[in-house]
């Protein structure tokens, strides 16, 4: 049961995440950006998610890492101030469900993780992410999140999100979010995946070989696809809910982000809206 139990918080933990990206200077991301969203043009119009969104994700040698590409329906200024301070960050992450608590300071988010249920927090994970704003111009905006280390033998955290003004008023983002691995903690990953995460997929589709169909990817990409989708809806859950009055705003986002991730049930159904919701308010009233 204790291995069963470490293994339910990493996948906990691994909900995070960060991305392993490259860090050019302001003008030439902004650029870059730019060309992501002529590149993805087309991906962003043709696709299976029915918005303008690209997902991918890659494996590699004890790294996993997921990358969101898209539009945006918010003005670049109005992301802009809204996603600045680590303080609204807490309040957009503590929309996911394996995220317990969020402490913010300055530089840093202190988040604790652990299954649906778990609380006191004494029986979760904390995890310090350094809170960065290396660009934030009126045309490009850059937010790093970044932990060195992490319990159970995790490490190089990361989240980026990135974002350039469109000429249409809107905004083009690129979400990713990754993390390193050793021995340990895939082994404990593979756990999970083989108990409580077993038969779950992402979105990406395993190409078709000859004689064999094309199918979804599952284990360790088909996780990080769906934290990946997880964490961009809350992105857009948030950004919606700033338009309510803000006593009604925490109800709006929970709400949202729940209706969001079940267009998408066959990969994000964990929990029944009313136990989602009253666990959410549950954990938010120990909120600073």
């Amino acid at each position: 049961m204790r291995g069963h139990h470490h293994a339910l918080l990493l996948a906990a933990l691994l909900s995070v995440g960060g991305a392993a990206a490259s860090d050019p200077a302001g003008g030439d991301a902004a650029q870059a950006l730019h060309q992501s969203r002529r590149t993805l043009a087309t991906a962003l119009r043709h696709n299976d998610f029915q918005q303008p969104l690209w997902l991918e994700s890659r494996e590699r040698e004890g790294e996993l890492s997921g990358d969101v590409h898209a539009l945006l329906p918010y003005p670049f200024a109005a992301l802009r101030a809204s996603l600045a301070q680590a303080a609204q960050w807490c309040e957009l992450l503590m929309l996911q469900i394996n995220i317990k608590h969020c402490a913010p300071a300055p530089d840093v988010l202190a988040l604790h993780f652990g299954p649906r249920h778990a609380l006191p927090l004494t029986s979760t994970l904390r995890l310090n992410l350094d809170y960065q704003v290396p660009s934030d111009s009126p045309h490009y905006l850059r937010i790093e999140m970044k932990a060195a280390n992490g319990p159970l033998g995790t490490r190089q955290y990361r989240i980026l999100l990135e974002a350039v003004p469109t000429e249409n008023g809107q905004s083009f983002v690129h979400f990713s979010y990754a993390y390193g691995y050793g021995l340990p903690a895939r082994l404990a990953m593979q756990a999970y995946l083989s108990l409580a995460g077993r038969g779950k997929i992402g979105f990406s589709q395993i190409p078709t070989r000859e004689g064999v169909p094309s199918r979804p990817v599952e284990g360790l990409r088909g996780a990080i696809e769906r934290n990946t989708m997880r964490h961009y809806l809350a992105l857009g859950a948030y950004m919606d809910s700033l338009s309510a009055p803000a006593a009604a705003r925490t109800e709006q986002r929970l709400a949202a982000w729940f209706d969001a991730t079940e267009r998408y049930a066959l990969q994000l159904h964990e929990l029944e809206r009313e136990d989602y919701l009253s666990m959410k308010r549950r954990e938010l009233r120990l909120q600073p």
